[in-house]
């Protein structure tokens, strides 16, 4: 099996830059040159090389992937649960609707947010054969290369839709800062929905979902057309849980 035809799903971001996509008022990458002493970490700086210090917050500056320990104290480390071979997900497109318009729910939503339906979704899967994973492009108008989501309260899943969703798939990849309302209240309801774990829990417990991850913030190109692919996600092999990442998709 070869990556050579593959597209890239995830959005570079450049250190020490306010031009990158954002959410969650989260600082961005922050690159500086390690000093020790005489020792100066930067060529930039009149180093004779570049050791530099990143700062990193995975949740709000970029295409990342998270495990269960998102939101459990005891969950598996995200480099723990990526698949270590290609899986197969199935790629859909949604146009998000206002919340009020259709009979779906969401506790703390308001009538006039944007929200993926299980109205919208249901049909794009009905000819889906077995795979593990969900891609979810949306049809939102913004460059989702560099936008800051911060305080635009970007769509978000209703709590049918996620129920369709954790029904279904392992995996979930969507081009949104997160499947959950910006300010939801700290509940996390899609979050939980999706990993099956009850309001006000931080406990794995007996949880038989631990190895699914979700992926956020990716891009999807519009000349990729709607079906099934291969998917690919890579991240560093740190304990913690939530990485960037770096998403292929081929058919």
């Amino acid at each position: 099996m070869s990556f050579k035809n593959a597209t890239n799903l995830s959005i570079r971001v450049q250190p020490n830059s306010a031009e990158n996509v954002n959410a969650f008022g989260l600082p961005g990458v922050d690159e500086k040159g390690f000093r020790a002493g005489e020792f100066v970490g930067s060529i930039d700086e009149g180093g004779y090389l570049n050791c530099k210090v990143l700062t990193i917050a995975p949740h709000g500056m970029g295409t990342h992937t998270e495990s269960i320990r998102h939101i459990v104290a005891d969950g598996p480390a995200i480099c723990d649960i990526v698949p270590l071979a290609p899986f197969k997900v199935h790629l859909v497109t949604i146009s998000p609707v206002l919340l009020g318009t259709t009979s779906e729910s969401y506790s703390v939503g308001h009538a006039e947010d944007l929200v993926l339906s299980e109205g919208a979704l249901g049909p794009l899967l009905s000819q889906s054969t077995e795979v593990e994973g969900l891609v979810v492009r949306t049809s939102v108008d913004a460059n989702k290369l560099v936008t800051n989501y911060t305080g635009t309260n970007p769509p978000y899943f209703t709590t049918e839709a996620m129920r369709l969703i954790s029904a279904r798939f392992e995996h979930l990849l969507v081009d949104l800062p997160s499947v959950d309302r910006e300010a939801d209240d700290g509940l996390l309801l899609n979050h939980r929905a999706f990993w099956k774990v009850p309001t006000g829990s931080t406990s794995l417990s007996s949880i038989n979902t631990s190895r699914r991850s979700i992926t956020e913030m990716i891009y999807v190109p519009p000349q990729l057309e709607d079906g099934e692919y291969w998917c690919f996600i890579a991240v560093p092999n740190i304990d913690t849980d939530a990485l960037p990442s770096r998403v292929l998709l081929w058919k």
